[in-house]
C-alpha cells in the first residue's frame, strides 16, 4: 500500500515468496523486502508473530540480522503475505564464500573460531528470547563487507590478515510460522537434526546445524552425517590439522541425542576459556 519503500530489483525466489532490494525514502537506506505468501489468516497471524519477536531481537545482537519492520500485505485476488523488511547485509553469504574459495578462505583455524564464536553469541540472544532458528545453514549467514569492519582485532598483529568478517544469522522463524499449520518439516537435510525427522523441535536441533557448518567451515564439504560415525567425522577435521579446541566443539554439538549436546551458553564459556 502507501508504504515508504522503493522497489530496486528483485534478489530471489523461494518456496515462500520472493525477495526485494528496496529503499526507504524516509532514510534513504537500503534494505530487504522478504515476502512470505501465507495460505491462511492463522498462518498470517504466526508469521507476524514471529516477525514481531524478531523485531524485538533489533537492540540485542549485532550476530542477528536487524527487522526494520514488517507489514500484513493483501494483494489482488485476495493473497495474503506478510512482508518482513530487513537490513541489508552486502558481503553475501557464508555459503556463496565456502563455494568460492576452492584454495582455503576459512581454513585458518582461529577465523573459523572467530566466525562460530560469533554465530554463538546470535543463537544466545535467539534462544534467551523463546526462539529457534531451525534452519541455520550457511545461506542464512550474511557477512559484512569489511569496508564496514570496524571490528579489527587487535589481538594479532599479522598485517591483519586474521580480520574477520561481522557475520549475522537471518531468515528464521519465516519459514517455521508456515510449517506448524502444514505440517511439514522445515530445514535443509544436510543441517537437520535427527530428532527433527520425529517433529522434534528444540533450541539445540539449532545447535546441531550449527555443528554441520562448523564441520563445513572446515572440511570444505557439505555435512552428510547419516552414513558416518562421530569418530570419524572427528578423525577427518584432526587430520586437515585441526585442534582439538575444534573436535571438542564438533563432539559437543554433533550428538544425536538433543538432550546430549550442550547449549549455546556452555559452548561459548568453553570457547572463551580456549581461546580467550
Amino acid at each position: 500500500g502507501d508504504r515508504p519503500y522503493t522497489i530496486l530489483g528483485e534478489l530471489g525466489k523461494g518456496a515462500f515468496g520472493t525477495t526485494t532490494l528496496v529503499m526507504d525514502e524516509r532514510n534513504n537506506e537500503l534494505y530487504v523486502l522478504k515476502r512470505i505468501i501465507c495460505e491462511s489468516v492463522e498462518q498470517a497471524n504466526e508469521a507476524l508473530d514471529e516477525a514481531r519477536l524478531m523485531s524485538n531481537l533489533r537492540s540485542k545482537s549485532e550476530h542477528v540480522v536487524e527487522v526494520h519492520d514488517f507489514f500484513l500485505d493483501i494483494r489482488d485476488n485476495n493473497i495474503l503475505s506478510v512482508c518482513l523488511v530487513m537490513e541489508y547485509v552486502s558481503g553475501g553469504d557464508l555459503a556463496a564464500k565456502l563455494k568460492a574459495n576452492t584454495n582455503p578462505f576459512f581454513l585458518d583455524e582461529m577465523k573459523i573460531i572467530n566466525l562460530i564464536q560469533q554465530l554463538l553469541n546470535g543463537l544466545i540472544v535467539i534462544h534467551n528470547n523463546g526462539l529457534v532458528h531451525r534452519d541455520l545453514k550457511p545461506a542464512n549467514l550474511l557477512l559484512c563487507d569489511d569496508s564496514n569492519n570496524n571490528s579489527n582485532n587487535n589481538n594479532n598483529n599479522n598485517n591483519g590478515s586474521n580480520n574477520v568478517n561481522l557475520i549475522k544469522i537471518c531468515d528464521f522463524g519465516v519459514a517455521t510460522a508456515l510449517s506448524h499449520s502444514a505440517n511439514t518439516i522445515v530445514g535443509t537435510p544436510h543441517y537437520m537434526a535427527p530428532e527433527i525427522v520425529e517433529g522434534g523441535y528444540g533450541k539445540s536441533a539449532d545447535i546441531w546445524s550449527l555443528g554441520c557448518i562448523l564441520y563445513e567451515m572446515c572440511s570444505l564439504k557439505r555435512p552428510d552425517f547419516a552414513m558416518t560415525s562421530l569418530s570419524n567425522v572427528l578423525d577427518e577435521v584432526r587430520n586437515r590439522g585441526y585442534s582439538s579446541i575444534i573436535t571438542n566443539l564438533l563432539e559437543r554439538m554433533l550428538q544425536r541425542d538433543p538432550s546430549k549436546r550442550e547449549n549455546a551458553n556452555s559452548l561459548l564459556l568453553y570457547l572463551m576459556e580456549e581461546v580467550g
